[in-house]
């Protein structure tokens, strides 16, 4: 099965605010369900460049960027697509999109132990803990050369 990634385009919305709502369900089980809504997708990332992995002609992944900021807001891929490089390949597109004179950055959620994990695979390092509404973070940065593939 062939996977592409591309810029986001409206006919993704639908499917994207169903990614966002679903994962945000499964992965921030610290969080009631019911405070995550098909519209999150659209408040979160109005004004943001998105990345839509597709497969079958279906969204199956994404990453928003702000990228003259250099920050990669979020990266989200159906459960059943993890684990097969697709954030990899992801997190690799939007850095792309990042100002070559900033270093990336993003932030985990301290309680969201599997991204973290991923990042540091991916060679990214902690650089403080923190707190905004949302809970405690890690403010992660790239690493200075691109990340070994793993």
């Amino acid at each position: 099965m062939e996977i592409w990634i591309r810029p986001l385009i409206e006919t993704d919305r639908p499917a994207l605010r169903r990614l966002y709502q679903r994962v945000r369900d499964v992965t921030f089980h610290w969080q009631p369900a019911s405070s995550h809504r098909l519209s999150d997708f659209d408040t979160a990332h109005r004004g943001e460049t998105v990345l839509v992995a597709v497969a079958d002609d279906q969204p199956i992944g994404f990453a928003a960027v702000w990228p003259e900021e250099s920050f990669i807001h979020s990266l989200f891929v159906w459960p059943e697509w993890q684990g097969r490089g697709l954030g990899r390949d992801l997190l690799r597109a939007a850095l792309r999109l990042c100002d070559p004179a900033r270093r990336p950055t993003l932030k985990c959620l301290v309680r969201n132990a599997r991204a973290r994990a991923f990042y540091e695979a991916q060679g990214w390092a902690v650089l403080v803990e923190t707190h905004d509404p949302d809970g405690d973070y890690w403010l992660m940065a790239a690493p200075a050369s691109p990340a070994p593939m793993t």
